[in-house]
């Protein structure tokens, strides 16, 4: 229901109509900053609450840049879901290592700037 009533505040994410660059500019600021904080409650021993952020982090944030993403560089967009996508929490959850972590988050973030280029957003 939250996805829903995002997308609604936001106007995007219909196959109709693609996100504008300002609306995919915040969402990949919001996936960016979930991250940075899933790295630090993990160091802190809150694996719950780092798996939760990294679930927000795809859920509620790359979810909605997926479809343009998706057209714009199908290979790209299947590359940070693999490593984003539910797995990640899982992992999180499974005891993932901070070394990995912080590897896991390194590579996705490489990955979104290669998706900001491909969707236009500077």
């Amino acid at each position: 229901m939250l996805a829903l009533v995002l997308l609604a505040a936001c106007g995007g994410g219909s196959e109709a109509e693609p996100l504008s660059p300002a609306q995919a500019s915040k969402y990949f600021t919001n996936i960016d900053a979930l991250l940075d904080q899933t790295v630090e409650v993990h160091a802190e021993g809150d694996i719950d609450q780092a798996a939760e952020l990294a679930g927000q982090a795809y859920l509620e944030n790359f979810e909605f840049l997926e479809h343009d993403l998706e057209e714009a560089d199908h290979e790209l967009n299947e590359r940070i879901e693999g490593l984003l996508g539910p797995a990640f929490r899982r992992e999180i959850q499974q005891g993932m290592s901070q070394e990995a972590l912080e590897s896991r988050v390194d590579e996705v973030k490489g990955l979104l700037e290669q998706a900001k280029t491909a969707l236009g957003v500077a």
